[in-house]
This record gives structure tokens, C-alpha cells and sequence, in this order.
């Protein structure tokens, strides 16, 4: 009876400790397995929201990028056609200005009004107002 008795202490002792052994290796094993996964589940979360904010990020400085080049193309152009659109008013202006000097050279010579709104392509009007002057 002794040796029963003892035995069955024993194996309850031992179940006991046991269970307390496994319980603390399998809380240490289960907070090693949860920070790992935390760890896999925190990379793969931050490298989302990263390919998010650089995206974002990069459409940002396209856009401010694309804005900028076309104000300077914008800018480019309309310099080019004030450019042209100015050469050919001066052109036109100095045509006009050369015509109204040689109606008055002609007036000078003492040709008709006639004959010198035929050569100089002037109104009869515009070579009489020159006259005047």
C-alpha cells in the first residue's frame, strides 16, 4: 500500500509538473510563433502603405513636373508666334509707310491723284488726306 500510495503521489506530482512545463514551453513556443508572424504580417503592412505613399508621392511630382515643362512649352510657343505675329505687323506697317512716302514724292512730281492711287495701290481718299498735309 505504501508503494501504491507513493506511486500515485508521484504520477500526480509528475502530471503536474508537467502541465506547468508545457504550459510555460508552449506560451514561450506560441509568443515566439506570434511575434514572428506580427513581424511577417507588420513587413508585409508597412511595404503596402509604402508602394501606396510612393505612388501617391510620385504622381504628385509627375504632376507638378508635366505643369512646369508645359508652362514652359506654353510659354515657348506664344514667345515664338508674338515674335512672328510682331515681324509681320512691322512688315505690313513699313509697306504701308513706304507707299504713302512715294505718293508723296509722286504728289511732289506733280502726278494726279489718279495715276498715283493706281501705282501705290492707296485709296483716292488716303493720297487726297496726304495732300492736305
Amino acid at each position: 500500500e505504501g508503494i501504491k500510495a507513493g506511486r500515485e503521489e508521484g504520477i500526480k506530482a509528475g502530471r503536474e509538473e508537467g502541465i506547468k512545463a508545457g504550459r510555460e514551453e508552449g506560451i514561450k513556443a506560441g509568443r515566439e510563433e506570434g511575434i514572428k508572424a506580427g513581424r511577417e504580417e507588420g513587413i508585409k503592412a508597412g511595404r503596402e502603405e509604402g508602394i501606396k505613399a510612393g505612388r501617391e508621392e510620385g504622381i504628385k511630382a509627375g504632376r507638378e513636373e508635366g505643369i512646369k515643362a508645359g508652362r514652359e512649352e506654353g510659354i515657348k510657343a506664344g514667345r515664338e508666334e508674338g515674335i512672328k505675329a510682331g515681324r509681320e505687323e512691322g512688315i505690313k506697317a513699313g509697306r504701308e509707310a513706304e507707299k504713302l512716302q512715294v505718293a508723296a514724292n509722286m504728289l511732289a512730281s506733280g502726278i494726279d491723284v489718279a495715276t498715283i492711287a493706281t501705282c501705290t495701290e492707296l485709296s483716292v481718299d488716303d493720297i487726297l488726306q496726304l495732300q492736305k498735309q
